[in-house]
């Protein structure tokens, strides 16, 4: 900020107590004074929590609150990731053609590994009102959630420690704004009205702040740090011995960073992490939260991700007993906002921990354009049926045994026309890395899924299973190549298993279908197949087929999968199938 006659004062208090009560210094009361303080706060962050959970609001929806709180954390925002962000200029000094926007406020509870509240504020520009945002290249891509299970994985298998570092202000450190944009400050900020801030670092809000974030960061990572990329997943990077042995594996989550490998190597990098850019928590060692999942190890290795915080978050919608007997009649425009919503929090669970959510929420957000009070029935006791599940994925660590073998291991099926009025078919796929320990111990390491509606129209349950095996061999492919390129001698084989005779004989024999679409998808699947991308295609009776859970409403299937996922374990007898593999087919 300037230093010119026009800044304005920091803000006087009154309330002295109450202002130690945010601070982060030593403080200057007595110790039993200062506990009770803390206390205090605690108690009113408690209650603030109980209102709004981890939803990020405005001011207006904390107008229960005590004012001291809010402004407490302004000031920390304000002051500690804005003092350099801006300088001021009177606005009768900015030409009328100016690009000027607005800003606000936006406040959220955070939580700290102790249990301890913090009442975190964020200045937010109104980048929607900025004139040449149209003109700015903005794309920037972020670690998925396959990402983060990825690194859990080789984190077992490595028997490598897990933590997590995340930065302060990151967009604030990506280097300053190329272009002039004046701001009008919050209602928050005590300082003259007239007064305009003028960007010189680009914050959180404005059109290009997240891509040039994202090629900052990577710009250190590879050039500064050394790093590179995993093949085919952008937001992971590696480090490699002279030997060629990993040593180092990160994701990022835009200013969040998921780190596992030897403590020396993790502690060497959030140290040169930490000289380059500002570094807000480093947690090492021991459970963290990170991208809304809960992250523990045990001392003999084995990773465990829950999600059952969020989980305790999803409720039915309300409905009253008069309400839920029309079931005929249309959808409310309230109810359906409400259903789109239940869909959102319930398929961020689904990409997270609980793969059977995916499904429930694809058919939620099927259903909403001819939504009725039925629709809404049927939704409450899909999540009801969720309820008795629970979300958490363990990775496994191979601990005393020896690999006989490790594979990728994909389970593809289909269901035909699972919402009314469509033609559309729903593809269920699960991939993870199956590894066989010892005698009769099969590790399952679940990686990725999806459940979602195809995007061609479908005229029978073979078409749509054709279309879900050409899926699951792209997905396949990826997550071979990712794991492929991270270890440094083996060579993983990737494995589909499909519970459709009638797809297994067409892709493994000459036979050419009527449809020709659908002949196309076959030939690309078999050229999969003819070049090694694809090594082996198994046929495996339906009951066997875990994917099921993610094309059925079916509580017993949600309860297998749940199983495997919870247990880091898969007990399925393949012998029972039969396979073809790429080799025989040449």
């Amino acid at each position: 900020m300037s230093n010119n006659d026009n800044t304005p004062k920091e803000p006087s208090h009154t309330r002295d107590a109450q202002k130690d009560i945010g601070s982060t210094s030593t403080p200057r009361e007595p110790p039993q004074l200062y506990a009770e303080l803390q206390s205090r706060k605690q108690l009113v962050l408690q209650q603030i929590f109980d209102e709004i959970g981890t939803s990020q609001v405005n001011r207006k929806s904390l107008e229960f609150a005590p004012p001291w709180i809010l402004e407490t954390a302004f000031e920390e925002e304000h002051d500690g990731n804005w003092k350099e962000a801006y300088t001021i200029v009177p606005e009768k000094e900015v030409p009328a053609e100016s690009n000027v926007i607005s800003s606000h406020v936006v406040y959220k509870i955070k939580t700290s590994e102790s249990g301890e509240r913090k009442l975190k504020a964020r200045i937010v520009p109104h980048g929607n009102r900025d004139k040449e945002k149209n003109d700015i290249r903005k794309d920037s891509s972020t670690a998925q959630f396959d990402c983060i299970r990825l690194v859990l994985s080789i984190a077992a298998i490595f028997n490598f420690r897990l933590a997590l570092a995340d930065l302060k202000g990151s967009y604030l450190q990506s280097g300053p704004i190329k272009r002039d944009i004046f701001v009008r400050p919050p209602k928050e900020w005590n300082g003259d009205r007239g007064l305009l801030w003028k960007l010189t670092l680009l914050p959180y809000g404005i059109a290009e702040a997240g891509r040039q974030w994202a090629t900052t960061i990577e710009q250190w990572m590879i050039d500064a740090y050394g790093m590179q990329r995993v093949f085919g997943i952008s937001q992971i990077y590696i480090v490699k011995d002279h030997q060629g042995t990993l040593s180092l594996i990160v994701a990022k989550v835009t200013d969040d960073f998921l780190i596992a490998g030897e403590i020396e190597s993790i502690n060497h990098f959030a140290k040169e992490l930490g000289n380059r850019f500002e570094i807000g928590k480093y947690v090492v060692d021991k459970p963290f939260t990170f991208n809304g999942c809960d992250l523990s190890q045990t001392s003999l290795g084995t990773i465990t991700l829950s999600m059952e915080n969020y989980f305790a978050r999803i409720k039915p919608i309300e409905l009253s007993r008069t309400r839920k007997k029309e079931q005929g009649e249309k959808a409310t425009d309230n109810e359906v906002t409400m259903l789109k919503s239940l869909a959102g929090i319930v398929n961020f669970l689904g990409g997270g921990a609980l793969p059977q959510a995916s499904f429930v929420a694809s058919w939620m957000q099927q259903s909403t354009s001819q939504l009725t009070v039925g629709h809404l029935v049927e939704a409450n006791n899909c999540v009801k049926e969720l309820m008795k599940l629970k979300p958490v994925i363990t990775f496994k660590r191979v601990c005393g045994h020896q690999v006989i073998t490790a594979y990728i291991c994909t389970f593809a099926d289909a269901a035909f026309n699972i919402s009314r009025h469509r033609s559309y078919g729903q593809t269920g796929l699960l991939t993870g890395l199956l590894i066989h320990v010892g005698s009769n111990e099969t590790i399952f390491h679940p990686i990725d899924w999806t459940s979602n509606k195809q995007r061609r129209v479908c005229y029978s349950s073979y078409g749509a299973e054709i279309l879900a095996a050409a899926d699951a061999d792209d997905r396949g492919y990826y997550l071979k190549s990712a794991y492929n390129s991270i270890f440094s001698s083996t060579r993983l084989k990737h494995k589909l298993q499909v519970d459709s005779h009638a797809l297994y004989d067409t892709i493994t024999s000459l036979h050419e279908g009527r449809d020709f679409r659908l002949r196309q998808t076959v030939e690309r699947i078999r050229n999969s197949f003819e070049s090694g991308d694809l090594d082996t295609l198994r046929w495996i009776p339906g009951h066997l087929n875990v994917a099921d859970a993610l094309t059925k409403r079916n509580l017993h299937l949600y309860e297998q999968l749940n199983n495997i996922c919870t247990s880091g374990e898969l007990s399925i007898d393949f012998n029972v199938g039969k396979e073809l593999d790429s080799i025989t087919w040449k």
